[in-house]
């Protein structure tokens, strides 16, 4: 790729030959940005300019999108990332725009909340694909645009037409809306705090990501029974009972957090998970006592906070020589001679009563686990990542967040 490297305005421009804008501040040191054409007029460039990526800057907003309005027939895709607004953005007319990408930083006493408010999230996506009608922001999903709206590490809307089967995330209150209004299908889709109606999940979805989601008008239960295509199943859903029978033969990743896993039907198995992850005291203890005709193929197993059943779990886990064990706040209160008995092995592989998160893992041509201890920054990407958290949040925004969700 051919660059010009710009003097005069802003030194740390640069225009390419093949339309690309870019301007890159650093972390400590913000460049600030008025207008785009000062600095295009600066270059003479005769390129017509294709692509905006701006980096660690501080935005005029009125100033920038007005600049914008002189090249809305070439302008393809604008990459806003890691940058402060000042000021409301114009609407912008932008026909050919296939990429939106703005992730924003806001001052530390601004609520994030009122960034989910439709007409506040509405002004900072300012392109509109007609001169005749500003779109709505329960219909961002029919948009044949990729977006990712991100503040201060919150993952608010994402919509990506291009991946597969395409890829919907909303972090916002008003999803159900969104979806009941969207056309097309999407085959990966996360929600997190929201209520929605069960008839505006799509049932072929493929990955499904809940998180502090309530259904109003029915159970998880029945959604799943005519999901038949669903293989990535994360569910965190407060106040919620699922019985083993009620998930899908299809899934081969399971997570769940605060919902009651139960085991009503003896006999009743997930032969294609592979990956198991659940937490916080939601197992039954049915499902410990059945754990291998329940999860017969399992290579991959994490538990998140659990309280009891600690041993019970860690010794059915190794009695089935799972490949790889992940335990997070371990809590070591031996009750009986095999509780004891699972300890002694713990010791014997290095993990002692002080590591209360830690791995355990069958090596490919041994019959011996080896013991890992996690540190905090190990733990926090287990947990970020497992859990599915990283369709919502930022790494670093999960570890300094003062808690984890916005409320509703």
């Amino acid at each position: 790729m051919l660059r010009k490297n710009v003097t005069g305005p802003i030194p740390e421009a640069i225009f390419t030959f093949d339309g690309i804008f870019i301007l890159k501040g650093t972390p400590k040191k913000f460049v600030t940005l008025r207008e785009i054409d000062t600095i295009l007029n600066f270059t003479n460039a005769t390129t017509q300019l294709r692509v905006i990526s701006l980096q660690n800057v501080a935005i005029d907003a009125q100033s920038f999108s007005n600049s914008l309005m002189r090249y809305s027939d070439t302008i393809e895709e604008i990459h806003l990332n890691n940058v402060t607004v000042s000021g409301e953005f114009n609407r912008v007319f932008l026909p050919n725009i296939t990429l939106f990408y703005l992730k924003i930083l806001v001052p530390k006493l601004e609520k994030l909340e009122k960034y989910q408010e439709e007409t506040m999230l509405h002004s900072y996506i300012f392109f509109d694909q007609s001169k005749e009608k500003q779109w709505e922001m329960k219909d961002i999903g029919n948009l044949d645009v990729n977006i990712l709206v991100e503040v201060d590490g919150y993952k608010f809307i994402a919509v990506n037409r291009t991946r597969g089967k395409g890829e919907l995330t909303l972090y916002v209150p008003y999803c159900d809306r969104i979806l009941q209004n969207t056309k097309g299908s999407y085959g990966i889709l996360s929600l997190a705090t929201c209520a929605i109606s069960k008839n505006s999940i799509p049932l072929n979805l493929e990955y499904l990501n809940f998180f502090d989601v309530i259904i109003s008008d029915g159970l998880m239960g029945e959604i799943l029974r005519d999901m038949k295509y669903i293989k990535y199943l994360m569910l965190d859903i407060p106040n919620t009972t699922l019985d083993i029978s009620e998930i899908p033969k299809s899934v081969v990743l399971l997570s769940l957090s605060t919902i009651t896993l139960t085991n009503k039907n003896a006999g009743t198995g997930l032969p294609e998970i592979h990956t198991l992850s659940f937490g916080f005291n939601n197992i039954s203890p049915e499902v410990y006592t059945n754990f291998g005709e329940n999860f017969p193929n399992l290579t991959h197993v994490a538990a998140f906070g659990l309280q009891t059943a600690n041993y019970e779990f860690l010794g059915r886990c190794i009695s089935l020589q799972i490949d790889w064990i992940l335990v997070e706040q371990f809590n070591m209160n031996i009750t009986n001679s095999r509780d004891k008995e699972i300890d002694q092995l713990l010791r014997n592989i290095g993990i002692s009563e002080n590591n209360t998160s830690f791995t355990l893992t069958l090596p490919k041509y041994g019959d011996n686990f080896v013991g890992s201890p996690l540190t905090n920054s190990q733990e926090n990407n287990m947990r970020y990542t497992i859990l599915g958290w990283y369709k919502f949040l930022s790494l670093n925004a999960y570890i300094v967040a003062d808690k984890y969700i916005i409320e509703m």
